[in-house]
This record gives C-alpha cells, sequence and structure tokens, in this order.
C-alpha cells in the first residue's frame, strides 16, 4: 500500500509540474489540453482538476465535469479512490499558484507510475512548445508591437507631422532608438524653423536689395542725365546759358559722384568677403578734419548749413592709422548730416584720449536735422536700407555709406553708433577710432598746443599719407608705350602726358604691344615705361605683360584697368607689373606715377642690364 502511495504521488507530482507554466500565463486551453492528456496517459486516473490559488477550478477532467469535487470526496471515503492533492509552485517558491488534485484507481496506480517514465518525455516536448508559444508572444508584445507603433510615427513624421506623439519602449535598447528617433525629429524641426527664418531674411534681403538696385538707377542716371547733357552743351556752345568751364566742372563734379558710388559699391563686397583691410601710416587728424572740410565745402555751401569744428582738448601730433579710410568716415558722417540737416547746423565733436602710447579718438557729428525713430535708428547701419523709403525718395542716396562707415570704424580699432536721436530734434553719430601715436614725445598731456589754437600754416595733408600732387605740366623725358584698347581712352591719355614732354607711343591690344617692345630691344632702343590695360582683345594685358619679361624686357610696366579690386592688383603683380592705376585715370595720378617710375634708378639699371 504504501508503494501505491508513493506511485501516486509521484504522478501527482509529475502531472503539476505541467502545469505550472500554463497556469503562471493563465493560459487555461493549454492547461486544460495538458490535464487531460497526462489523465489519458496514466489510465487508472478517474477524475482531475486544477484549483487557483483562490479555489476557483480552473481545468477539470472529465471535461465539463461538475462532479469531480463530489467523487474526490466519495472516493476518498470508500477507499476505492486514493486522492492525490500536490501544491503546484514556480520552483522553489513557497507561495503556491494552485493546487492539482486526482484520483487514482488504487488498483493500477502502481502500473501508471511504471508508465510514467515514456510520459515525462512527452511531457518535455509539450512543455517546450509551450515555451515556444510564449516566446512567440513576448516576441510580439517586446519588439513587434514597439517597432509597429515607430514605423506609424515615422509615417506621420514622414507626411509633415511634427507634432506627432513619440511612442514609448518598454525594452532599452527600444527606448534608446525612441530617444533618438525623438531627438532626429526635434532636430527636424529646428532645420526646418532655421530654413523658414533663412527664406524669411532671404526674401527680405531680396527685397531690400532690389529697392536698393532700384535707387541705385536713380542714383547713377542723375548725374549721368548731367555729365551727358553737359557735354553737349560744351558740343554746341549756342544751347546757351552755360560757359564751357562751367560745362565742365559739372561734368567733373558729377564724374565724381559717380565714382563715389562705385567705391561704396566695392568697399562693400570687400566687407560681405572679410577682405576689408586697412592701412597705418603717420597721419594727423586735424589735418584729415580739415581737409573734410575743405572737400565738402560746395556742399556745405549749397545746403546753407552752419558748419563747425570743435576740439573738446588737446590732439597728438601725430598718429598711425589709415588716413584714406578715416577721411571716408568723416565724410560720409558729416554728409549725411549736410543731407538732413539743410539751413541747419552740423557740428564735428573731437575728444582725444591717452591710452599708454594710444590715442582714443571719440568724433561726434551732430546735426539739427530730422532725426529718427529709435526703429529707423536701428535700420540705419543696414546695408541697402535707410531709415525708411521716403527718406530715400526725398533726401537720396544708396543706403551704404553708414554701413561701409561702421565696418571701417571697426577695422581702425572703435565703432560707430547712433548716441541720441529724435524726430525734428536731430541726430548725433558718435564714430571712434583707436590708433598709436607715431612719436612717443607727441604725448596728451597738455604740453601740446590745443588744435584751434595752431597756425594756418600747418600742414592740410598728413606726412606719409598722400604723394604730392602733380598738375601735368612737369617736363619728363622718355619714351612710353600705350596698350589701350579704348580710343577715348588713349586720348585721353595721351593728352594727359603730353605737356610732360614724354614721347608716347599707342598700340591697340596686347599682341601690338608685345611686337613693339620685342622689336625696340632688337633695335636696342627699349622703352622706358609700359602703360597697359589689362583687358584688351586678341591678347589681355596680363599675358602680354608675362611675354615682354619674358622676351628680356626689365623697364617698368605699370597696370591701368578699370577693375579695381585688391585680387586684380595682385593678378597684375604675379604677371610681371611693377605699378598700378585705377581708371578712371586722374590725371594727377597718373603723372605722378610715370614721374615715378621715369625716375626709378632701378629701372636705369634694369635698361643697362637688358640694353
Amino acid at each position: 500500500m504504501e508503494q501505491l502511495d508513493s506511485s501516486a504521488t509521484t504522478l501527482s507530482r509529475a502531472v503539476s509540474a505541467s502545469c505550472v507554466e500554463p497556469l503562471l500565463v493563465a493560459d487555461y486551453p493549454v492547461l486544460q489540453t495538458n490535464v487531460a492528456m497526462l489523465v489519458d496517459e496514466g489510465g487508472d486516473i478517474t477524475f482531475a482538476y486544477v484549483l487557483r490559488s483562490d479555489g476557483r477550478v480552473v481545468a477539470q477532467y472529465p471535461l465539463g465535469s461538475a462532479e469531480s469535487q463530489g467523487k474526490a470526496e466519495a472516493g476518498a471515503k470508500t477507499g476505492d479512490i486514493d486522492v492525490h492533492r500536490s501544491p503546484i509552485h514556480v520552483d522553489d517558491d513557497d507561495s503556491a499558484l494552485g493546487e492539482l488534485v486526482i484520483g487514482v484507481s488504487s488498483a493500477r496506480a502502481e502500473a501508471y507510475v511504471r508508465s510514467r517514465a515514456s510520459s515525462l518525455v512527452i511531457d518535455a516536448l509539450l512543455t517546450f512548445l509551450v515555451l515556444g508559444c510564449l516566446l512567440a508572444l513576448l516576441i510580439q508584445r517586446i519588439v513587434n508591437d514597439p517597432l509597429r507603433r515607430l514605423a506609424q510615427f515615422a509615417e506621420e513624421l514622414g507626411a509633415g507631422n511634427m507634432q506627432a506623439e513619440i511612442p514609448g519602449m518598454s525594452c532599452i535598447e527600444f527606448e534608446h532608438l525612441s530617444q533618438t528617433v525623438g531627438a532626429a525629429r526635434d532636430n527636424l524641426s529646428r532645420s526646418e524653423s532655421k530654413l523658414v527664418k533663412a527664406r524669411d531674411e532671404a526674401e527680405a534681403a531680396s527685397v531690400a536689395k532690389s529697392a536698393f538696385l532700384a535707387n541705385m538707377s536713380h542714383e547713377i542716371r542723375t548725374p549721368m542725365t548731367a555729365i551727358l547733357g553737359y557735354a553737349e552743351i560744351i558740343l554746341d556752345p549756342e544751347l546757351g546759358g552755360v560757359s564751357q568751364v562751367e560745362a565742365a566742372e559739372t561734368i567733373r563734379r558729377n564724374g565724381r559722384h559717380l565714382l563715389s558710388l562705385i567705391n561704396d559699391i566695392l568697399d562693400l563686397s570687400k566687407v560681405e568677403a572679410g577682405q576689408l583691410k586697412v592701412e597705418a601710416l603717420p597721419c594727423s587728424i586735424v589735418a584729415i578734419v580739415e581737409d573734410v572740410e575743405s572737400l565738402l565745402a560746395a556742399p556745405i555751401e549749397e545746403n546753407d548749413v552752419d558748419f563747425s569744428i570743435r576740439y573738446k582738448n588737446s590732439m597728438p601730433a601725430l598718429i598711425r592709422t589709415d588716413p584714406t579710410r578715416l577721411r571716408q568716415i568723416i565724410i560720409n558722417l558729416v554728409g549725411n548730416g549736410l543731407k538732413f540737416a539743410a539751413g541747419g547746423q552740423v557740428v564735428v565733436e573731437i575728444e582725444a584720449l591717452q591710452r599708454e602710447l594710444q590715442v582714443e579718438f571719440i568724433i561726434d557729428v551732430v546735426d539739427d536735422g530730422i532725426g529718427m525713430t529709435p526703429g529707423q535708428a536701428a535700420l540705419v547701419f543696414r546695408s541697402f536700407s535707410q531709415a525708411d523709403e521716403s527718406t530715400t525718395r526725398v533726401f537720396g542716396g544708396t543706403g551704404l555709406g553708414l554701413s561701409i562707415s561702421r565696418e571701417l570704424a571697426r577695422a581702425l580699432g572703435g565703432d560707430l553708433v547712433v548716441v541720441e536721436s529724435a524726430p525734428g530734434v536731430g541726430t548725433r553719430f558718435r564714430a571712434t577710432v583707436v590708433a598709436p601715436l607715431a612719436e612717443t614725445d607727441s604725448l596728451i598731456d597738455g604740453s601740446v598746443a590745443p588744435v584751434n589754437s595752431m597756425p594756418v600754416e600747418q600742414p592740410r595733408v598728413a606726412a606719409g599719407s598722400a604723394p604730392v600732387a602733380r598738375t601735368g605740366t612737369e617736363q619728363l623725358s622718355g619714351r612710353v608705350l600705350l596698350a589701350e584698347d579704348g580710343v577715348d581712352n588713349r586720348r585721353l591719355i595721351c593728352a594727359f602726358l603730353a605737356k610732360t614732354g614724354v614721347e608716347v607711343e599707342c598700340a591697340e591690344n596686347g599682341k601690338i604691344a608685345l611686337d613693339a617692345v620685342v622689336e625696340s630691344l632688337r633695335e636696342g632702343r627699349p622703352y622706358d615705361l609700359v602703360l597697359t590695360d589689362v583687358s584688351m582683345p586678341v591678347m589681355d594685358g596680363y599675358e602680354s605683360t608675362r611675354l615682354m619679361r619674358e622676351a628680356g624686357y626689365g623697364g617698368p610696366i605699370v597696370a591701368v584697368t578699370a577693375n579695381a579690386m585688391d585680387s586684380d592688383r595682385k593678378k597684375s603683380r604675379q604677371a610681371g607689373c611693377d605699378g598700378y592705376l585705377s581708371k578712371p585715370i586722374d590725371r594727377s595720378t597718373l603723372v605722378n606715377e610715370v614721374a615715378k617710375q621715369l625716375g626709378s634708378e632701378q629701372r636705369a639699371e634694369s635698361e643697362t642690364t637688358h640694353g
């Protein structure tokens, strides 16, 4: 009997082991199947059922029988049935998931135990099958569902829905993937915002440049009208009322205005390209300011402006800075004041603050003109902009002067700002420039006399800031070859050089010029100077210059071109040129350059070497 009890107990434990996984995942159909199969295998099992921990029957045999529990109690009393109860545990966990109750015929229990060995193999196979199903469910829940939600999120994101909700992930790897995709969404959203902002800025810039081009057309056509009109008067004096001298002066004045427009555009291009360069030459700020007053004498008179210069303290005799750029800043500021304060007052106030061996100049230009609102003042330093379009229509201008002046001031170690401005009251611009002293004994300590008490004989141009101007009447000597394809420019340059006494020969392109130089070398009478345009048909000036050097010509060659960029100057030097002149040709500048080249000792030595 003890052996039978042992066999029944073993059977009960074997059956309960197969019930762990289905009961764990509440898969009652699988649990019912397992119980039925095991009972069938047992042969002598009269009934079996599984109780959950709460006492509920979740699987039973025979299927659908409500009498199992009653049979268990009756059989136990009569002794015909052995009832075995086995708790269902997970591994060694003390808490039971439920209980397996089996009723086994006492006569066949031992036979069942003997056959149980083969049934365990089947149990193992069924266990693997159940575990496979569970694994499939876990994969579905852990992998497939998150990927499906992530794919749906990607579709919404691709459709442009930047507000799509990022799906939550339970697995660490998937959570990381979700965070990565979310970060990509945020980056894409930021990029989209930047693109929208860039588009808006580009559209605004396009509108500003379109307005600038329209205004520039007006600024160019107005002086061109005067130039062409007064040229007609010179050609036909009977058109009346204006002398040839007055007409010529008008043409020259408007031509210089056109040149200033071109220079502004070139300066702006240098600023935008980051290639704005400044020099450091000995000069006097007093001479520069007085030079500005002299240059603007005509517009001061025309606008009926009360113009004055005030020095708040003593000024150093010489500083080292870029006199051309500093003069340009002050001219732009004063010219701006003259334009907007017609009939009023413009004052230039200058203060010098010494900082060891450097001086900071504070240059205020104050006018009592139309003034600006804070919003308008914020726009005046933008390229192509003025306070508003009505300002451009009434007062003219390109909207480049203040923008360029600020960049120049910054290049000279300072800045340019609007200190104060109010509509109907006027504006105070302040430019600051930092420059080292050119002479260490020229200190601002009160020992230097105030500038406004300096004698009239003080030089107006700083030493080293500009060459001595020539009128074109100096007597020079030498043979000059001019290579220029433009008929009018050939005539003009020849006319400028005619009074200097040099002998000028002309060539219409670089090939003719090269042939002439080679022939002069062959004859032993090389030219003393070659002036060559760089843009010519057949052969340009760069190529002809290189070939002249290869042919043995050692005299000076000066490039004459309408291309006024630094890159063009560098290109001409690389080709072999000794000098550089930009168009339009100024007579004094041309004569200065020719005199310098013809008087060069290096040229004389070079002629001796190559003669």
